[in-house]
């Protein structure tokens, strides 16, 4: 009986070690898997999204902003929503499509060390501060962490540098009257473009997928090890142990008739 035994467990030992590493391998690595695939696809979601507001705000300045100094006399400032004579900045319409856009869970910013008066007392993060350091040292590159937000959640921030891509913003941010600083030149970085992504829902689903998968292992090895002491029982322990009874009575009988 124990020789049968250790044959059983000479067959079920090495599968149920197998799918133990397989369960640990699933809840440890699929998160981060997960995690890390979130993280990319939100940088390359923010990349996308500061583009498009910068080709947005690009048209609105060659073609609205300018045509309107030129042929108007509609002022373009940032106090436009008491002015019903006037159009807003174009770092103003950033600054508010920012806000509408936020409704939809990306949050986007734009912030600078140089802000107009009507935004001098936001203050700059560490985050931002440490953006505004690198981008400024290297403009075609990006700052990106993964942090946590004051809820707790994990949170995407990508930085991405907004420079003076047009002769007429260098000429509009050194001759506005609110202009904090006025020897801008072409190519300099103004400002920081920021999106924020949360991705608590893609880690809590990844966590929530390992589960599962594991769940489902552990389910197939106890189907395995029941399926495999069944035909071992079945096929071999109960036939070898009617042929042992018969050979036992055989040779009882065998041992009478000598007698």
């Amino acid at each position: 009986m124990q020789v049968r035994k250790s044959l059983v467990w000479r067959i079920i030992f090495p599968i149920l070690f197998a799918m133990v590493l397989l369960v640990i391998a699933i809840l440890y690595y699929l998160p981060q898997v997960l995690t890390q695939q979130a993280i990319d696809d939100a940088q390359q979601r923010a990349e996308e999204t500061v583009e498009e507001f910068k080709r947005l705000r690009r048209y609105y300045t060659e073609n609205v902003v300018s045509e309107v100094l030129l042929h108007s006399d509609i002022d373009v400032t940032i106090d436009h929503k008491n002015n019903p004579k006037s159009i807003p900045l174009p770092a103003t319409m950033v600054h508010e499509l920012s806000e509408q856009y936020s409704q939809t869970g990306t949050l986007i910013k734009l912030y600078s060390f140089y802000p107009f008066p009507n935004r001098a007392e936001r203050q700059l993060d560490e985050f931002a501060n440490q953006a505004w350091h690198h981008l400024n040292e290297n403009p075609e590159s990006e700052y990106i962490k993964v942090l946590k937000n004051k809820q707790g959640e994990t949170v995407v921030r990508v930085a991405i540098a907004d420079k003076l891509v047009a002769e007429a913003c260098v000429q509009c941010h050194n001759h506005h009257p609110f202009s904090p600083k006025v020897d801008w030149k072409l190519g300099d970085v103004r400002g920081i473009l920021e999106v924020d992504s949360i991705i608590q829902p893609a880690i809590k689903s990844g966590e929530a997928l390992g589960m599962k998968l594991a769940l489902m292992i552990c389910t197939v090895i106890a189907f395995l090890v029941m399926l495999i002491y069944l035909i071992h029982h079945y096929l071999f322990q109960v036939p070898l142990h009617r042929l042992a009874m018969l050979l036992e009575s055989s040779t009882h009988q065998g041992g009478g008739c000598c007698r």
